[in-house]
């Protein structure tokens, strides 16, 4: 309950009861409120600012839902992110969680003169990409994600550092599927300095997509060209925490 978001903190209390002999246990809880804002930001003398601002709605029945939407506002970066979760109370407890994000970076010069014409961006990122999730626990302190992403990454950038406006630039595309599972094992006492337990987790990915390149004016390619790329990605983590003292 405590660690989907929707409880701010539950309060046990232990009553006995002389009618069965045994000790009936009472839980004092308090729920998050159903719509909570998160409003942030970086300022700084340099040129990489942003603001934070996301939205988050809460409700809990039968089963638990939580819609979110956020977005970073920078020259540097920008994006903007929307996911819904359906925590569904069955014998196995489950959850499916759909992800849409959209992101930009943009490698901008931040040098400026009054005579001199302000060329673009020598680098552009734009991603978007769909994920969707599925959690279960595996006992009381494990659990299994699986699930998939589309995504599409694009980049438009320049094969010299000198360039004007009249120049195009390079665009290099890539769009695919990637399917993951997820493992996790963790028996930390503590989310930050635990002094026992041990934490384990594995992740396996699979991408496969096209990739195209269109070449620029400051390119030495004159066509454009496709390619199948595929690859697996795997990471595998522990840790284990060994009492030396008190």
């Amino acid at each position: 309950l405590i660690i989907d978001g929707k409880i701010d903190h539950i309060f046990p209390r232990l009553q006995y009861n002389k009618a069965t002999g045994f000790y009936d246990l009472y839980l004092d809880v308090s729920r998050k409120n159903d719509i909570v804002v998160d409003i942030g930001g970086n300022v700084s003398s340099s040129s990489i600012n942003s603001a934070f601002v996301g939205i988050r709605y809460n409700m809990l029945g039968t089963h638990a839902l939580a819609i979110s939407l956020n977005s970073y506002i920078g020259r540097f970066y920008s994006s903007v992110q929307g996911a819904a979760r359906l925590d569904f109370s069955s014998v196995i407890p489950f959850y499916f969680e759909p992800v849409i994000t959209l992101s930009q970076w943009d490698y901008f010069t931040s040098k400026k003169y009054f005579v001199e014409d302000i060329v673009p961006s020598f680098l552009k990122q734009n991603e978007i990409s769909w994920m969707f999730n599925l959690g279960f626990p595996v006992g009381s302190n494990s659990k299994v994600v699986g699930g998939f992403s589309s995504f599409r990454l694009r980049n438009d950038y320049y094969q010299t550092n000198y360039f004007t406006r009249a120049d195009t630039a390079d665009q290099t595309s890539f769009k695919g599927l990637n399917p993951y599972i997820y493992y996790e094992k963790n028996t930390l006492n503590h989310k930050q300095f635990a002094n026992s337990g041990s934490f384990f987790n594995f992740t396996a990915r699979a991408f496969y997509g096209k990739e195209t390149h269109v070449p620029g004016s400051t390119s030495r390619r004159l066509i454009s060209t496709e390619k199948i790329q595929k690859w697996w990605q795997l990471k595998m983590s522990y840790e284990k925490i060994f009492p030396v003292s008190k």
